[in-house]
């Protein structure tokens, strides 16, 4: 893991930060601004997030400050967009509810360790894909494809399930292991 901080994967991550704000705002507008907006900056926000990764791992550009910004950033974007939807009547917070729970769990559990630790949680496979099935319901809300749209926020839901309990076992193999104190 390097030690650098100016790598090409964090400018990646710096700059899905920034395309956040403007996205959030054409969201909360988008009764009057229009659904090309968020839907163009959601997807750019998407691939910048594929391409920090990917970056990261090729270049060999792992940095601590990535490993840890990028998964809250993940979880932010994506919580606070789906705060948005919830508000504007896209879809119910019932349904979103998992999320924030596990989330609320995560962000709690993670900072712990990274504080008693010094090591940020390791993401899992379903901890990433979680976000991006996510998105993919969020764009078909958006869309106003109600079916097909809960239909994978269901998917996203046993995503959520999942990744839940796996962190769950890591998180607990992690205090076990290290004998942190909580």
């Amino acid at each position: 893991m390097q030690k650098r901080i100016l790598t090409l994967a964090n400018l990646l991550t710096l700059v899905r930060f920034l395309f956040s704000f403007p996205f959030y705002f054409f969201l909360w507008h988008i009764e009057t601004k229009g659904i090309l907006p968020p839907i163009l900056l959601g997807i750019a926000i998407v691939i910048t997030d594929v391409a920090d990764g990917y970056a990261a791992r090729k270049r060999d550009e792992i940095t601590k400050l990535g490993s840890i910004l990028d998964p809250v950033l993940d979880k932010i974007i994506v919580d606070v967009s789906l705060i948005i939807l919830v508000l504007k009547s896209y879809i119910s917070f019932w349904w979103v509810l998992p999320l924030f729970v596990r989330d609320g769990f995560l962000a709690i559990i993670a900072l712990i360790l990274l504080i008693r630790q010094g090591v940020p949680l390791k993401p899992t496979i379903t901890g990433k894909l979680t976000p991006f099935i996510w998105s993919i319901a969020m764009f078909l809300l958006l869309l106003r494809s109600e079916i097909v749209a809960i239909t994978i926020v269901v998917l996203a839901n046993i995503f959520v399930i999942i990744s839940g309990i796996n962190y769950g076992r890591i998180c607990i193999r992690q205090i076990k292991r290290n004998r942190v104190h909580i």
